[in-house]
């Protein structure tokens, strides 16, 4: 019997969830129940290099050693995921800025921002008079995420 190793292209389906909820799969059934389903989304396994930057480091860890048809479920703490969150990425900048770009905002916005360096994607904390405070943290950075991975093919 195979075993995943570092390098082999592989196919998976997950669920992935953050304190029990499902925040993202690869099986239409569990989006639908789970009411995050999304009609333009291809819901059919993962297929990935082992080792490859595609996708988080534990899950990619996660992978290796699996064999065709096993199932795990495995927690991947902040740091093989999204990152600790950090503080600093929090910050203030001048409403007008965002008025002038014809940005109309308000707490609980998710924005992107077109940067020289590329789009930055933020989520807006506070709206003031004369500022605007973002949180350039990703949404899971600082949490243990648990991902439940069923292996359905190693193709090379």
């Amino acid at each position: 019997m195979k075993f995943v190793k570092r390098g082999d292209l592989v196919k998976v389906d997950y669920i992935g969830m953050n304190n029990n909820s499902i925040f993202n799969t690869s099986m239409r059934k569990y989006a639908k129940e789970s009411k995050i389903y999304e009609r333009k989304k291809d819901y059919s396994p993962l297929c990935f290099k082992v080792g490859d930057a595609n996708v988080i480091q534990g899950f990619n860890e996660a992978v290796l050693g699996m064999r065709i048809g096993e199932e795990k479920t495995i927690p991947v703490a902040p740091i093989k995921a999204y990152g600790n969150y950090k503080k600093n990425l929090v910050k203030k900048y001048p409403k007008a800025i965002f008025e002038n770009q014809g940005i109309a905002l308000e707490s609980g916005l998710t924005i992107n921002l077109n940067l020289r360096s590329g789009v930055l994607r933020a989520n807006v904390v506070k709206v003031k008079k004369e500022h605007v405070t973002l949180d350039m943290n990703h949404e899971f950075a600082g949490k243990t995420l648990i991902f439940k991975i069923m292996l359905r093919d190693i193709i090379a």
